[in-house]
């Protein structure tokens, strides 16, 4: 009870901080609070969203994942080449978050069974998918994709761009998975008391491997949305963006 009071504490404290720092900008600024520019903020953040999810995920269960920007821009070239090959914008979007799903998965599977560290092993990988992206590609970017895709991935619905939604829902989903699920549970219990879950019978392997597996989902998802905006995939996409997660 009192570390579940704890914890509310900081989360108001962290909220208020949050809270005091817009009005402190809106003081400042006098157009911090006009509507188009707050559109305009969650529009340039909904990608950087989705990878801060794909590592909050991962730190949850006191790990670290370093190749997210590596899987964003493999899952990302991945989408392109089959764009330009014809595949239906559905069909190549769904490839490139089931790619990020296997290689967060790959990632979960040499750690949980050969228990090296996640930050060595997550800057290995990272390096390993970038250099297929470079191997893809030749170094250079994957253009003129499908103005179909565009519309998917950076179109706008009521005004504000698609990206924005997917990063609004993928919070909420993660939200009531965390805290409505036995699964979300025990990936929050796996990063304070591993032991206690493994005396209990739980897999924790299984459930490490899926939580890397669900990082790499959201990093493609963030891959899928910064190609729509700059109608390209190229291999240096997500370079070094694990910072800004």
């Amino acid at each position: 009870m009192k570390l579940r009071l704890q914890r509310n504490v900081s989360s108001l404290l962290l909220l208020l901080f949050c809270v005091m720092l817009a009005f402190f900008l809106g003081l400042k600024t006098g157009k911090f609070f006009d509507p188009v520019n707050l559109i305009n903020i969650a529009e340039a953040s909904s990608y950087r969203t989705l990878l801060a999810i794909a590592m909050m995920v991962v730190i949850v269960t006191a790990g670290i994942d370093l190749s997210i920007g590596s899987i964003l821009s493999l899952s990302a070239i991945i989408m392109a080449g089959l764009l330009q090959t014809g595949w239906p914008v559905p069909l190549s979007v769904a490839m490139a978050l089931l790619s990020g799903l296997v290689l967060g998965a790959i990632n979960g599977a040499i750690i949980s069974f050969s228990r090296i560290n996640a930050f060595i092993i997550t800057l290995s990988t990272s390096f390993l998918f970038r250099g297929m992206s470079l191997i893809i590609t030749k170094g250079i970017p994957i253009t003129k994709l499908p103005s179909a895709f565009r519309s998917f991935a950076s179109g706008k619905s009521l005004g504000i761009e698609n990206g924005v939604f997917f990063a609004f829902f993928s919070v909420v989903f993660l939200a009531l998975f965390f805290y409505k699920t036995r699964w979300g549970h025990y990936i929050a219990t796996l990063g304070g008391n591993e032991e206690a879950l493994r005396r209990s019978g739980i897999n924790t392997k299984a459930y490490r491997l899926s939580v890397f597996a669900l990082s790499g989902f959201f990093a493609a998802l963030a891959g899928i949305i910064i190609t729509g905006r700059l109608n390209s995939a190229e291999a240096n996409a997500g370079l070094n963006m694990e910072m800004d997660a």
